[in-house]
């Protein structure tokens, strides 16, 4: 029996949570020669750049913050951070790595997370792109719902770019949103992932009465910024 791939993402992120830096620090599966490394290690500097320009100040709140690669820079502008991730192993190695006192953590299912309370800024990096499109009002919705008025939401997905991910991943052609990865030991998860382009992020978030600011940053990154259309 085929599992719901939104279960498998689930399952797939826990296991990875131990390997999931190795993606940034471009080494075993991810390293791509010296010139795309440095390619991969210049843009993330780039959106940390765009990020400290936006000053995610006040209450922030940080969904799926995965280990942490995000969460130690968005401390250093927030007031607070809340960070919300369904995978406890994530959640732990960002413990680990994080240990700035003004940062929270709390275990839930994004997709069925109801905010207690409204934030100032909202920031996701690396998870839009496993937000089915069925989900993605609902999302949306929930996002909107956890804003303060004039509030900012802020987010950075990757580009379809194959210098990016595992040389055991392959690309996929455009026609699904389901994409298979792989652990290191070898075993294989369906994940849903869509990628985006700024336009076609500006055009979804106009359909759902959000207006957005995207870009690409050297072929690698989608930084965008959003705020509800009122």
């Amino acid at each position: 029996m085929q599992m719901d791939p939104l279960i498998e993402q689930s399952y797939y992120y826990n296991e990875r949570a131990s390997e999931y830096d190795e993606c940034f620090e471009r080494i075993g599966r991810y390293d791509r020669g010296d010139e795309n490394n440095r390619r991969w290690l210049d843009a993330v500097q780039a959106v940390r750049a765009e990020i400290d320009a936006f000053r995610p100040t006040g209450n922030v709140l940080e969904l799926a913050p995965g280990t942490g690669n995000w969460t130690w820079q968005l401390s250093k502008h927030a007031d607070r951070v809340v960070a919300v991730d369904f995978s406890e192993s994530m959640l732990h190695v960002c413990r680990q790595k994080v240990k700035s006192r003004n940062v929270e953590y709390l275990q839930a299912d994004i997709f069925s997370f109801q905010p207690s309370e409204q934030f100032d800024t909202i920031f996701f990096g690396l998870w839009i792109s496993h937000v089915p499109k069925e989900k993605a009002a609902d999302f949306w919705a929930m996002v909107a719902s956890a804003l303060k008025s004039g509030g900012r939401v802020l987010f950075v997905d990757t580009l379809p770019n194959p210098i990016i991910t595992a040389h055991d991943h392959e690309m996929p052609n455009g026609s699904t949103e389901i994409e298979r990865r792989k652990l290191n030991d070898g075993r294989s998860f369906q994940i849903v992932k869509r990628y985006f382009t700024p336009t076609s992020i500006q055009m979804e978030l106009e359909l759902l009465g959000w207006k957005c600011s995207a870009k690409s940053i050297d072929d690698c990154f989608l930084f965008a910024t959003a705020e509800p259309d009122t």
